[in-house]
């Protein structure tokens, strides 16, 4: 049974400031059946990182996904809107160690997209493949996890 849908853009050729090229791999993450989309981690950028901006980090794993918020995009109106899990989904441990959630920032979120700028299309290809076997890859520990949360009965 089928979880996600990944849809790649076309590879758009950019130049770049120093005039070399880039090819830039955009990935939109949708859900087939009521699971979360946001999939994809990224690291928000601090003023005083050497590159600006937000860095995109991995595909989520299954603990990511109940740990890491989301931020939602609207990528046609070009506005971020930050929507946050409620509080036990941040983490029963850190709230059992006596960390306070309300006052702690979590540098990274998820989204249901990733752009990439890459090199070559072999890189292009090379982390399409990537991204595909990851998300295949939780989606196959999610089906997992809820099995073995079912009561199951076994006559021998």
């Amino acid at each position: 049974m089928s979880a996600y849908t990944l849809t790649r853009s076309t590879a758009i050729e950019r130049d770049t400031a120093c005039g070399s090229h880039v090819y830039v791999l955009q990935v939109v993450c949708t859900s087939l059946d009521g699971r979360d989309p946001n999939v994809f981690v990224y690291h928000e950028g601090m003023p005083t990182d050497p590159i600006h901006g937000d860095l995109f980090s991995n595909v989520a794993s299954l603990s990511d996904m109940n740990e890491i918020p989301f931020k939602k995009t609207v990528l046609a109106l070009g506005t971020t809107v930050l929507a946050l899990q409620p509080r036990e989904l941040l983490g029963v441990d850190s709230v059992a160690a006596g960390v306070d959630t309300s006052t702690t920032t979590i540098p990274y979120y998820r989204t249901t997209d990733v752009t990439l700028e890459l090199p070559n299309m072999m890189e292009y290809e090379r982390c399409w493949n990537i991204i595909v076997k990851d998300v295949m890859a939780l989606a196959s520990n999610q089906d997992a996890y809820k099995r073995t949360h079912q009561d199951q009965t076994i006559n021998i």
